[in-house]
């Protein structure tokens, strides 16, 4: 069903008319949805795919990043401190939300590249 059979029940006032309707519009949008994201998942290159070289080059790039963002996080808490100084020892270093779940994605990708995370077959 379509849209247009949406209107034309709500139009004559059926309201059973407009539910079945309704309720099968819904279904066939939910189910191109979820097509589209195991289309888009299915399409998506795994951990495991990705070279040891590239993988590396991402730890990297992550670690770096952690630590500009820390460094730009204390150059703020000392800002803040230089203009209110009875703040000194009460105020901590802004935290980047960003940063919160990189050691454990760093921990994860370091793992794989070495090889530890592998189960040993039994």
């Amino acid at each position: 069903m379509s849209v247009k059979t949406l209107i034309q029940e709500a139009v004559d006032k059926n309201a059973l008319g407009f539910e079945a309707a309704l309720r099968e519009e819904l279904r066939s949008r939910i189910a191109l949805a979820i097509e589209s994201k195991i289309n888009m998942i299915e399409e998506s290159i795994p951990l495991d795919e990705i070279s040891g070289a590239k993988l590396g080059d991402y730890i990297v790039k992550s670690r770096a990043d952690v630590k500009a963002r820390n460094e730009r996080g204390e150059k703020v808490r000392q800002e803040i401190i230089k203009q209110n100084p009875e703040l000194k020892g009460r105020i901590s270093r802004p935290i980047d939300r960003k940063t919160w779940e990189r050691p454990k994605s760093q921990a994860l990708a370091v793992k794989k590249l070495t090889g530890a995370a592998r189960v040993p077959a039994s």
